[in-house]
């Protein structure tokens, strides 16, 4: 077409809704607005749906000079042309009429969202205005409004060096950047103004074609949105602004949605270590599932507080004996510390109390007390005198820690930060949980805390024997660390298999086996900071991994079984444990795994329908042996497999009652190998770095002691990061994150913001001897008409994990909440349905 278009309303206003906020600060109002045909070189589009991020805050709050009021905000959106060719019907009627019948349809594209509304052809839905001179675009393209142009004339847009463009050059401004006026007014003719060439907090909204870019349209638009600037502008940092090469070292200051994009982009590029530096704890307070604070509970003198049921007695000590009666005893009501009844009877006085104040004891783990009444819900997670209390609002936790302080001597520690010798850092998107400082006391135990470090740590060419070596003289120091490294396994399942192998072995140590050990330990000796990763969880599904080595002990050829057990995107379960009969076959061993699994989904499913969050579908098993998974549905015994007989009926009956599936997993992606049999090193790092947004290590400038952040990450790297990203907007972060750049090479890179009038303070010296490197990345350098399909393109080929960064959704009514979400720190990006 020739950018004009021959539908009634192309040239004329259109009616609609738009968000808007009147004062700073303020709770954004929907009102009915008028958008204004385009100009030349602009387009009309419908806005699907957007994405609130940290800058929409900023402008909402923003008091001064660009700070104008009434306006709009939005700038993250998808859109759609439409064609007005089958509008026949509708001519005579006003552009009101026509958007309010047909945004009460709750209509959506075929081709982004699955489904439409039979009464009514999908390109009738709303007429778009094409202005003239467009070429680029027809109607019924997919696109992109992004707020840096690319008018793909000028030298920068035309040089692969530059994102930015000399003929329309960037600004935030109150108006559109060809003439710097405003499309949209309220049904008074009040001008509406907006910042960033895009306003898409409105059902239609008025774009330059430079600000345009066109996208695959099978594309969900909940994902797609993300890219038009704050998910890409990191992605964009790492790969296009920094360049990062595969096997470097990142470090990421400041883990919001921008320093989670850079993690994602750095892992796209191939990194091997990405460090995430929690700069500010206290900004986020996101909890696991619901968003719900997990706070840590301290009882003085626990054991004090139990009562006796049993007759004890005991000797009248020193200094308090009775004079008139000497030689009598005492009979004890109360329990004291060093009696064997003291743990039960003070776990017996905490059960009856909190079950009278309306908890009730979970039959899956004795240790959890669960509470509900309507919408309030909290559990108590009790280990002696340590105590977890997560509850559903802070107004729920004061009401119980106020009871439970008038019956024991108990106080409230804060949100959780260690737990049974347990380092917790809150993450933006969830928990991070490290035994760091465990596992250097076990490395200062064994005289290895300055040790060279191994690569993985288990040898893959040999398999331990009970009879290979000569014995220990003194196996005492064998047992310790091997036993301290069961405990270590709490938050590294990557060490399962191998302290599984080491511990088969403490009866009777032998000198091969305190090698194997000391290979373990060099292997701590690198990976001091990795932990487990429980994030937010997208969903509630049960997916489960199992695998067998079959005939594996060289010494009784008994078979190894291993499994792991994600709920959502978390390792909840994982095991590795030799089997206790031989197995015949291949398809035996991976069978009696394959029960094992099931048997531990029992007792999770379980746990989740007493948390009163019942699973609502089948949990999946994979596994790579095909025999087995003929086995899981066939209801016919063969001879063979009469000696599995109740493995077979117990796994088939759980199969039949559609609580399980057992399917087939290509080998290559067996993630439970690693907990059978030792792995080459390039496929044991790509199964332990399965971690969500790429991030393997974190650093919380809290828990650094006297110790600057650069110098931790220099000493986590030996050196320096190859590539230091600043995401927050300090000044001192910058300088932070060039001090922790590798001399020689390293690059530091600029995204955030930093206050008016902040300066760097860099001497000349300095950065002439240390040959580093310090850029900024607008929009992660990324040219929006060219690499953002490219983007579009990789997410779709499941390569960018765009889902990861949706963590709510709410309609376009609700859009203060979605405000709320992000403010609260509960949302790393919250999607705005326009009319869904």
């Amino acid at each position: 077409m020739d950018g004009k278009t021959s539908g009634s309303t192309a040239g004329k206003p259109i009616r609609c809704r738009a968000a808007i906020v009147r004062k700073p600060g303020e709770p954004l109002v929907i009102e009915e607005v008028i958008v204004a045909p385009p100009n030349p070189r602009e387009v009309r589009i419908k806005i699907i749906c957007t994405s609130l991020c940290h800058s929409d805050v900023t402008f909402w709050k923003l008091e001064h000079p660009p700070g104008i009021f009434p306006r709009i905000l939005g700038h993250e959106a998808v859109g759609h042309f439409t064609s007005t060719k089958s509008w026949v019907a509708f001519d005579e009627m006003e552009p009101v009429q026509i958007t309010r019948r047909f945004l009460s349809s709750s209509v959506f594209y075929p081709s982004c969202c699955g489904f439409v509304d039979s009464r009514v052809d999908a390109n009738r839905m709303v007429v778009e205005s094409v202005g003239e001179g467009v070429h680029e675009v027809v109607e019924g393209d997919t696109v992109i409004p992004i707020f840096l142009p690319d008018c793909g004339e000028c030298t920068d847009c035309l040089s692969h060096k530059s994102n930015l463009c000399t003929k329309l050059p960037f600004r935030v401004s109150p108006g559109m950047d060809r003439d710097g006026t405003s499309r949209f007014t309220d049904i008074n003719g009040e001008t509406l103004y907006h910042f960033l060439f895009v306003s898409s907090f409105s059902e239609y909204t008025v774009v330059d074609i430079a600000h345009l870019t066109k996208i695959d349209p099978a594309t969900p638009p909940n994902r797609a949105c993300l890219l038009s600037c704050g998910v890409s502008t990191g992605v964009g940092a790492a790969w296009k602004t920094a360049n990062v090469e595969t096997g470097t070292t990142v470090a990421i200051f400041g883990l919001g949605g921008i320093g989670l994009a850079v993690a994602e982009g750095a892992r796209l590029c191939g990194a091997k270590r990405i460090i995430g530096v929690d700069v500010n704890q206290d900004k986020f307070e996101i909890a696991l599932a619901h968003s719900w604070s997990i706070h840590q509970l301290d009882v003085q003198n626990a054991f004090l507080h139990g009562t006796l049921t049993e007759t004890v007695y005991m000797h009248q000590p020193y200094g308090f004996r009775d004079p008139s009666y000497p030689n009598h005893v005492c009979r004890l009501r109360k329990s004291l510390y060093g009696l064997k009844q003291s743990p039960r009877a003070w776990y017996q006085r905490f059960t009856d109390f909190v079950s009278s104040i309306g908890f009730t004891h979970s039959q899956c783990d004795h240790s959890l007390f669960i509470y509900r009444q309507g919408d309030d819900m909290a559990f108590i997670l009790l280990y002696v005198d340590d105590i977890l209390l997560i509850t559903s609002s802070d107004t729920l936790r004061s009401a119980i820690m106020r009871q439970l302080s008038q019956e024991f001597a108990m106080k409230d520690l804060g949100r959780l930060s260690h737990f049974l010798g347990i380092c917790v850092t809150h993450t933006p998107n969830g928990l991070f949980l490290s035994q760091q400082k465990y596992a250097s006391d076990i490395l200062e135990r064994a005289g290895l805390s300055s040790c060279k470090p191994a690569l993985t740590p288990v040898d893959v060419n040999g398999k331990l024997s009970e009879k290979d070596g000569d014995l220990m003289e003194d196996p005492t120091l064998y047992r310790s660390l091997a036993g301290a490294l069961q405990y270590l396994t709490f938050t590294r399942p990557d060490l399962t298999y191998a302290v599984q192998q080491v511990c088969m072995f403490m009866h009777a140590p032998r000198i091969p086996h305190f090698n194997a050990l000391k290979r373990i330990l060099r292997y701590v000796q690198g990976t001091l900071s990795f932990g487990l990763h429980m994030t937010r969880p997208t969903s509630m599904s049960l997916i489960g991994y199992t695998d067998a080595d079959w005939a594996g002990c060289p010494d009784t050829r008994r078979s190894t079984s291993g499994y792991c057990l994600y709920l959502g995107d978390n390792l909840i379960s994982w095991s590795s444990k030799r089997q206790t009969t031989i197995s015949r076959s291949s398809a035996e061993a991976e069978y009696r795994g394959v029960a094992n699994i099931v048997s531990e989904l029992c007792w999770v499913r379980n746990l989740l329908l007493e948390l009163h969050h019942p699973p609502l579908k089948a949990s999946i098993v994979y596994c790579d042996n095909v025999s087995a998974i003929y086995l899981s549905g066939n209801p016919i015994q063969h001879q063979r497999t009469k000696h599995i007989e109740i493995d077979i009926h117990f796994v088939r009956e759980k199969v039949r009652q559609g609580q399980v599936r057992v399917l087939h997993v290509s080998s290559r992606f067996q993630v439970a190998d690693i907990f059978t049999k030792g792995l080459p090193r390039v496929l044991f790092e790509d199964f332990r770095s399965r971690k969500k947004f790429g991030v393997t290590d974190f650093v919380n400038s809290r828990n650094c002691g006297d110790k600057t952040v650069s110098q931790v990450i220099i000493e986590m790297t030996g050196g320096g990061a190859d590539y230091c990203f600043e995401c927050v907007g300090l000044t001192s972060l910058v300088h932070e994150a060039y001090a922790s750049c590798r001399k020689g090479w390293g690059k530091t890179v600029v995204l955030g913001v930093d206050q008016p009038g902040a300066m760097l303070t860099f001497s000349s010296s300095e950065v002439l001897h240390t040959g580093k490197t310090l850029m900024g990345s607008l929009f992660g350098g990324l040219k929006p008409k060219s690499d953002i399909p490219l983007l579009i393109k990789r997410y779709m080929a499941k390569e960018l994990q765009l889902d990861n960064f949706v963590t709510h959704e709410v309609d376009f009514e609700d859009i203060n909440k979605a405000f709320d979400l992000l403010i609260g720190g509960k949302s790393l990006r919250c999607v705005i349905w326009m009319n869904k």
